[in-house]
């Protein structure tokens, strides 16, 4: 059992200390709420055998709405899987999942008094894309998302906050 635990963290070493770190951001639109959603991620581009490029990254969002005398902020933070795949000299395919939490902040008003109240709910997502390489550095994106935000409980009520797709337009620079 230690040779096999010695063996996964020598593979997983090797593999971390020639991966290729990014970073991103993206601003998007979601589609059903009408309003916009930035994000950012930080990633490592891991080595692979073929034209394919797999990729672990961090990434933290947030939108925020309001509705007649509430605010909402949802800031969704997820561990994706990301991977890409060139199709021409400039233009690669991108796409991958996500897992993690939202945390979804509520505040309004009530007759003289304010109202807050906040919870996390766990969070999945898909996304897909197409990357134009400016350079071998600098990426620009497009592409779409599809996420759910499942349940929370604000205000003594449990409710699922549901799906959202969002179109957007980012940035990606390779060190």
């Amino acid at each position: 059992m230690k040779n096999l635990i010695c063996s996964l963290l020598l593979i997983v070493s090797a593999s971390v200390a020639v991966a290729k770190p990014y970073v991103g951001a993206s601003i998007g639109y979601l589609i059903d709420s009408e309003e916009s959603m930035i994000s950012g991620h930080v990633g490592y581009a891991l080595p692979s055998g073929g034209n394919v490029t797999h990729g672990i990254e961090l990434e933290v969002a947030d939108t925020s709405f309001r509705e007649e005398i509430f605010k909402a902020s949802i800031t969704p933070i997820l561990a994706n899987y990301r991977f890409s795949a060139p199709f021409s000299s400039r233009f690669d395919f991108f796409g991958g999942l996500g897992l993690g939490l939202s945390q979804v902040r509520v505040s309004g008003r009530s007759f003289a008094t304010g109202i807050r109240d906040s919870d996390s709910g766990f969070t999945a997502q898909a996304f897909a894309g197409v990357a134009f390489n400016v350079t071998p550095v600098v990426s620009f994106t497009v592409g779409a998302r599809h996420f759910r935000v499942g349940e929370v409980k604000l205000f003594d009520v449990e409710d699922t906050l549901g799906d959202e797709t969002s179109i957007e337009a980012g940035i990606r620079i390779r060190f």
